[in-house]
């Protein structure tokens, strides 16, 4: 069987919408799906109150798909045990689970069955010491120990990493393959996740241009319950309550540019460019020089909080002073305002490293196996690329 790849691209053409739900309860998930002994009994249905909630947000958000996180059921459990899928079905709309392929996962767990079987090695070696009373052993014993401790920390880290981000990236990449079947250029989903993924999946929906709406569930038990209610009155009475609440988030801080060019005027070229690779504003300085720029990084990064996207971009015909420019900006940058800065002097940076991967290339054609090196490469018209 080919594993699939995972590979998150922003749709074509298309923009999404997508309301993320929180699950009713939260989504257990292990490395390794449970035996049928453990999964018997396992909680699968949902309360009529949660699904009512969530046929309301179905009538409220119009949504065109809906998907849901699998976790650690089967494909068969989610179909059948899962009253849920009336809420779509009965409106005729496409409602898949989404998570990590198995093959995947398989392959990130082979990656991790080394350090598993060492740390249980290290754990039974230890565990025998012990059982032995032997005290010359005790100094072997502590070694052991914290060895297995620090491998632990390691093993348990890449769960949570499989656990959160690399689902998180599969969730996703099954919420914009459903998207990418439907016909049109404006598509409402909706996602039920743990509400552990809302971040992470908030964070990749921004850089694929997902816009989002996160939406709680409160959830309780009513607290008007008399003394002496009894289990039987319990069940027969309605005392669940489960409340949709949509979750308010700070507006996005901007994604600023600033733009440092050696020029009398700044490029409208360069600063098409900016505004088309996504950022929310795009501020050029023209006449820049290198004495000068140390003030205005300064005052830029200052200003905002350190985490705030702010990059700086140094342009211009004068690529010597273009380069003292960038200097002193990464001079300027102090932790914890660190942020990205871009040389491309009237492309010449760019172009020179495409230039140069390209004579490589050529290089590797015609079977030259140490590449470059004693040989003499012309290159022609190169100008400031040079």
């Amino acid at each position: 069987m080919t594993m699939k790849v995972l590979e998150l691209e922003p749709l074509k053409k298309k923009k999404l919408e997508l309301v993320l739900v929180e699950t009713e309860f939260p989504v257990q998930w292990t490395i390794a799906k449970p035996t049928a002994a453990q999964d018997e009994w396992n909680l699968r249905l949902s309360s009529d109150t949660y699904v009512a909630a969530i046929d309301g947000l179905v009538e409220k958000h119009k949504p065109v798909f809906a998907a849901e996180e699998l976790g650690m059921r089967t494909m068969d459990e989610f179909k059948y045990d899962n009253n849920i899928v009336d809420v779509f079905s009965k409106r005729d709309l496409p409602y898949m689970p989404v998570d990590i392929e198995e093959s995947a996962l398989g392959y990130l767990v082979s990656q991790l069955d080394p350090m598993i079987a060492l740390q249980k090695d290290l754990q039974a070696e230890a565990d025998r010491i012990k059982d032995n009373g032997d005290t010359s052993e005790i100094p072997k014993w502590r070694d052991i120990l914290v060895r297995s401790e620090y491998l632990k920390a390691d093993i348990d880290a890449e769960v949570e990493a499989i656990r959160g981000k690399i689902r998180e990236a599969w969730i996703m990449m099954g919420v914009l393959d459903q998207a990418s079947k439907i016909d049109s250029a404006s598509i409402s989903g909706m996602l039920i996740c743990d509400a552990s993924h809302f971040d992470g999946i908030v964070g990749l929906a921004d850089q694929l241009g997902v816009g989002t709406t996160k939406i709680s569930m409160k959830k309780s038990v009513k607290k008007s319950i008399p003394e002496s209610f009894s289990m039987d009155e319990f069940m027969q009475t309605s005392v669940l309550e489960i409340m949709p609440v949509k979750v308010k988030t700070k507006s996005d801080l901007g994604k600023i540019l600033y733009m440092f060019d050696t020029d009398a005027f700044a490029s409208p070229f360069d600063i098409n460019m900016a505004y088309d690779a996504g950022f929310t504003s795009v501020i050029p300085f023209a006449g820049v020089t290198a004495d000068k720029v140390t003030r205005l990084v300064q005052d830029a990064m200052f200003s905002r909080k350190p985490d705030a996207p702010t990059s700086f971009f140094v342009g211009g015909s004068n690529v010597v002073e273009a380069d003292k420019i960038a200097d002193v900006i990464q001079k300027s940058l102090v932790e914890p305002f660190l942020h990205p800065v871009f040389v491309d002097p009237r492309g010449s940076h760019t172009t020179a490293a495409a230039t140069a991967a390209k004579t490589i290339e050529m290089a590797q054609k015609h079977g030259w196996d140490n590449g470059l090196e004693g040989r003499k490469v012309a290159i022609f018209g190169a100008g400031p690329v040079a």
